[in-house]
């Protein structure tokens, strides 16, 4: 083997092992625009069937669609949930995760309640995003509305 060819097979390694690492990146990559597509597609059938059941979106129901775990849906619950949530909370004292789960469980529409368990055990700030958006359909002002009269 002649000093040329010795000091090009190291590079070509090089080269085959990162065009290998790039064919597994973009084929990870695919699947998760894949999977996102899946969950859009599914946010759409919720939305045309919880529109049919419950009314129009936003003021029923809602769904917040995460990037990981798909569409959460929740309807409007009774006004009792909201004062019960509200009186957990008093003063200026966030609400604990228990009080979360016991304003937003009644009202979830989708997923089933063990799929909902098992993503908020795995993500637990999902609870609080899903109970404001809740909170919103109870009536609470929104982000650039937020004390506004």
């Amino acid at each position: 083997m002649s000093e040329e060819t010795k000091a090009v097979a190291p590079v070509t390694n090089d080269a085959m092992k990162r065009a290998e690492m790039m064919e597994r990146k973009l084929k990870r990559e695919k699947a998760r625009d894949e999977q996102l597509a899946a969950f859009a597609q599914k946010e759409l059938e919720l939305e045309d069937q919880f529109e049919e059941e419950f009314g129009p979106r936003g003021e029923a129901f809602e769904i917040v669609n995460f990037q990981h775990d798909g569409p959460i849906a929740v309807r409007r619950g009774e006004p009792v949930l909201f004062k019960r949530f509200q009186a957990s909370m008093p003063g200026d004292k966030d609400p604990t995760p228990e009080a979360i789960y016991a304003f937003v469980k009644p009202c979830l529409i989708y997923p089933e309640k063990a799929a909902f368990d098992e993503i908020i055990g795995k993500r637990p700030q999902i609870a609080t995003r899903v109970c404001n958006a809740l909170a919103v359909l109870m009536g609470a002002k929104e982000g650039a509305d937020r004390g506004k009269y």
